[in-house]
């Protein structure tokens, strides 16, 4: 019998859960999402007794939408942990704001609140996912979404183009959408900086790990970045940090080298 990793993907409305699960299917990955869960008996049948067909990673998407998926979430944990699969759970996260304005851009009510307010449904939203959470697992974004890359071509025709009519500007790598330049920054946003705090107190070993995760994209993204002639590179950001700029990743330290693919005047 195959030996298989199943990835529970969920987390709050519109803050990438399906981008984590197209992330996983161009790995490889076989991919389920929203699953009925009244097929998950089946489900869990036919990935057990599947040959090597399927691969040692699956991944399946659940969300609120599936009627009450928070009470009925438990006794399913349980079975997959009497199964012979190892199961992880990726909760993809995001703040209020971030979600607002998603909300906002796009026109989509909120899926538990669909003739309410978009802060009404992610207040409850983030209440019923209470239980799902799993702190313990965060290291599956680390292990499994992939270390983005500069295009130093690219940013090299980008300089050549604009010349002395404005400057080149880019960043250190983050989580799209919702994340920032530095460590620390970046796990600010994904957990929250007061619980961020809390546990550095509570439990270091699962903050140093976090970081350490965040800091191993990042330099894969900064090795990425030799070549490149940016002007203005920024490490920074709005969550617990200040901004502070380099004129030279070639020349730079290494310590904190800045790095990013945007480009502006």
């Amino acid at each position: 019998m195959t030996h298989r990793t199943l990835f529970i993907i969920t987390g709050m409305s519109g803050a990438g859960k399906t981008q984590v699960i197209r992330a996983l299917e161009d790995l490889g990955f076989y991919c389920v999402e929203r699953l009925p869960l009244e097929l998950f008996p089946k489900f869990l049948e036919l990935i057990e007794g599947a040959g090597g067909e399927l691969g040692p990673v699956l991944a399946l998407g659940m969300d609120l939408r599936e009627v009450k998926l928070d009470e009925r979430f438990p006794a399913l944990y349980d079975t997959l942990r009497k199964s012979s699969l190892t199961v992880r759970i990726v909760f993809v996260e995001a703040r209020d704001d971030v979600l607002l304005r998603r909300f906002s851009e796009t026109r989509r009510p909120h899926p538990l609140v669909p003739k309410g307010s978009a802060e009404e449904g992610i207040a409850l939203e983030r209440a019923r996912l209470a239980l799902i959470k799993e702190k313990s697992d965060v290291d599956v974004l680390g292990a499994f979404l992939p270390t983005p890359r500069c295009d130093a071509q690219a940013v090299n025709r980008a300089a050549a183009e604009l010349g002395d009519a404005g400057i080149v500007m880019g960043h250190v790598a983050m989580f799209d959408g919702y994340g920032q330049p530095g460590c620390w920054q970046d796990a600010a946003v994904l957990v929250g900086i007061e619980r961020l705090i809390m546990e550095t107190y509570d439990d270091p070993a699962w903050v140093h790990a976090l970081l350490g995760i965040l800091q191993k994209r990042k330099a894969g993204y900064i090795e990425s970045l030799r070549g490149a002639r940016y002007d203005l590179l920024i490490l920074g950001g709005g969550d617990a940090s200040r901004s502070t700029s380099y004129s030279d990743v070639s020349s730079s330290s290494g310590a904190h080298p800045p790095c990013g693919s945007s480009c502006g005047r």
